[in-house]
Formats: C-alpha cells, sequence, structure tokens
C-alpha cells in the first residue's frame, strides 16, 4: 500500500511521464511530477473560472484528484505561489488561495532572466521607448470603441484626482499604461509589456523625482486616452512617443550612473 506521503507512480499518466521542454544545447529534460502537476492546477483553476480571494480545494482532495504524494504537491503548489498565482495560508482554514494575477509577478521573474542575460537599465529603457507608442498606436487601431472609452475614462478620472499631489503620477501611471496596452488587443504583447513596465517602474522611476514634469505628464495621459478613444492611431503613437521620451530624459538627467548598469532580480 502506498503512503500518500509518497509520489503515486502509478497513478502517474502516460501523459505526464511524456511531457518534456528542449534544452538549450538541443537536448530534452522531462518535466518534474511536480512540475506536470503545477500545470494541472493551473488549468483547473482557468477551467473553474477561479478569480482572486477563491480558495483551492483542501490538500486530501487535491492529493486524490493529482494523484502525487505530498511531497509533490506542495512543491507544485509553490511553485504556483513563487509566480504570484496564488498564496499559500498557513493555520486552520488556511490552504492555496487565488492571488491577484498582474504583470508584476512576471516582471519580478523576467528581471532575473534579464540580469543572467547582460541586459542593462538602458536597454530597459530603450525597450519602453519601442513598445508603449506601439501598443498606443494598436490601442487606437483595434480598441473597441466602448471598452477604450469605458477604461480611459476611469483613468482620466484619476489624473485628475491626483493633481497636486507630488507623488501621483508614480501611483497612477503604471494602471493608465495597463489599460492602453490592454486595448492594444493582443495579450501576449500587452503582457510582456506590462510586465517590462512594471520592472522600469519598480527599479527607475521609483529612483527619480517626477513631481516637477507631474502635470505635464499628466496633461499626457489626458491626451493620449483621447487619441485612442477617438481611434486617431497616429496622433496615439506620436503622442506617446513623445510622452515616454520625456519621461525617459528624467532617468537620463537623474539616473545617469544607472544605465550601464545590470538590471537587478527583484
Amino acid at each position: 500500500m502506498t503512503n500518500k506521503g509518497d509520489d503515486v507512480e502509478s497513478g502517474v499518466s502516460a501523459s505526464r511521464k511524456d511531457l518534456y521542454y528542449w534544452t538549450r544545447s538541443g537536448s530534452h529534460r522531462p518535466y518534474k511530477l511536480s512540475e506536470t502537476v503545477a500545470r494541472e492546477i493551473v488549468e483547473d483553476m482557468l477551467n473553474n473560472s477561479l478569480v482572486e480571494g477563491d480558495v483551492l480545494p483542501p490538500e486530501s482532495a487535491m492529493l486524490e484528484q493529482y494523484r502525487v504524494g505530498r511531497a509533490s504537491l506542495r512543491e507544485a503548489l509553490r511553485l504556483i505561489e513563487a509566480q504570484g498565482l496564488i498564496t499559500l495560508k498557513p493555520g486552520p482554514g488556511g490552504g492555496p488561495v487565488v492571488g491577484d494575477v498582474h504583470a508584476a509577478n512576471l516582471g519580478r521573474t523576467a528581471s532575473l532572466y534579464f540580469r543572467f542575460s547582460g541586459a542593462t537599465y538602458g536597454q530597459l529603457i530603450e525597450a519602453v521607448l519601442i513598445m508603449d507608442p506601439w501598443l498606443a498606436e494598436l490601442a487606437a487601431l483595434r480598441a473597441d470603441h466602448g471598452l477604450a472609452k469605458e477604461l480611459l475614462t476611469k483613468s482620466i478620472a484619476e489624473i485628475n484626482e491626483v493633481r497636486g499631489d507630488p507623488e501621483g503620477i508614480i501611483r497612477i501611471a503604471p494602471g493608465f499604461h495597463q489599460a492602453v496596452y490592454e486595448l492594444s488587443g493582443n495579450p501576449v504583447l500587452s503582457t510582456m509589456t506590462a510586465a517590462i513596465d512594471a520592472v522600469f517602474n519598480e527599479q527607475i522611476l521609483r529612483t527619480i523625482d517626477l513631481a516637477p514634469h507631474q502635470e505635464a505628464f499628466l496633461d499626457d495621459h489626458q491626451a493620449i486616452a483621447n487619441a485612442i478613444v477617438n481611434a486617431d492611431a497616429e496622433l496615439a503613437k506620436k503622442l506617446a512617443s513623445e510622452h515616454i521620451q520625456n519621461v525617459a530624459a528624467c532617468c537620463y538627467d537623474q539616473a545617469g550612473a544607472l544605465l550601464d548598469r545590470r538590471i537587478e532580480w527583484r
């Protein structure tokens, strides 16, 4: 009889055993059982339309459902937690709880790969200079007019609420840019750009003083939003390009010493 603390190899399906990925050398490595179980848990989260705050089944039920041992299940859950998709709450009534699915979690993982690739903060800024205007253009071209108006009207309201607050731009800028990215109509581009933007915000923008330029930047956001809502792709791209160039100029002026340094893993 197999203990629940052991891996239930007899219960592992052929499809699980056959899963592998190619390495850089051209060879392949099978996924660990915990990695495969993590994939299955995430798929079930999607299929069951779980949202932030929903609680996953208790450990005993998951052991039965996924037919693995306790060690593999817990490792699978820790893998998902490391991506920010769940939170493991200890104690009675605790367990895995669905977290906020946010691109900043991907940004933290990406920053590790950026660091190992030798990417610098100057190159990070270069990526933002390319991506932001492009997605603003796509948003104006592709966005549903009603949805664009709804999302960006909310952003404009937030813009007006923080005028006069010297740190307002730092608080609301990520939400505005996220709305623009989502309106691009391409979840791959929007998610990756939001992840890059999260690293940019956390590791560069938060180190400099944007207060002297805040009103101008808030006006930029409002003008970009209007261009997208009016489906003026050329103007949206132009305004977004000018805006991010001005933001980059602040970075060059105040954080120039950072530009040649490798991005940190945070």
